[in-house]
């Protein structure tokens, strides 16, 4: 009954005129505040759901689990990447369009190199520079050990086994300051273990 009152008190102030009535809009502002509290709802029994489930899973039902969890882990990650690599290639088109220097493009070159790990634990991405290029766990210990002997060691490494990675990542030569960057990215995020 209050919401009959709404649209006659707004009629009475000349404010009805082309709004919807106050009751319609506040159901549609009610709904997008519990849509929200239905989606944390609706997460949390999921969650109870999986954990409830775990407990009744052996050793091995537990580690297949956690690996499909890992993977899609890792998925939402990368798409989260890929999307924000598309709006910073929107901004920089926009940018480049009006003559201005590309914002994406200098935000990409400032952007450290970083490896994510693939699910299977052998694949590792290099992200960087909008770029993403796999690389095996046996290539990842050749570039660090590699690396080890400087940009110009990593260099000669890259262009007889990956040279894609040196045009993909617009490296131009053993004395790039990305190369030393990539060397840094490296020796900073494995290590090699010694038998």
């Amino acid at each position: 009954m209050a919401k009959a009152a709404d649209p006659e008190s707004d009629k009475g102030k000349g404010k009805g005129k082309g709004k919807p009535p106050a009751g319609k809009g506040d159901s549609g502002a009610s709904a997008r505040a519990a849509s929200p509290a239905r989606k944390d709802a609706a997460l949390e029994r999921l969650r109870a759901e999986l954990a409830g489930l775990a407990s009744e899973l052996d050793g091995e039902g537990l580690e297949f689990l956690i690996e499909q969890a890992r993977v899609l882990r890792y998925n939402m990650e990368v798409e989260t990447l890929e999307r924000l690599g598309d709006e910073l290639e929107a901004s920089r088109g926009r940018a480049g369009a009006r003559g201005a220097p590309a914002k994406g493009g200098a935000a990409k070159a400032a952007a450290a190199p970083r490896f994510v790990a693939g699910g299977d634990g052998k694949t590792f991405h290099l992200v960087w520079k909008g770029e993403y290029k796999l690389f095996g766990a046996d290539e990842v210990a050749a570039m660090l050990k590699a690396a080890r002997g400087g940009p110009a060691r990593l260099w000669a490494w890259l262009e007889k086994e990956r040279a894609d990675a040196i045009g993909d990542l617009a490296l131009s030569g053993s004395s790039d300051p990305d190369l030393a960057r990539l060397v840094s990215t490296l020796e900073s995020t494995f290590v090699i273990r010694e038998p």
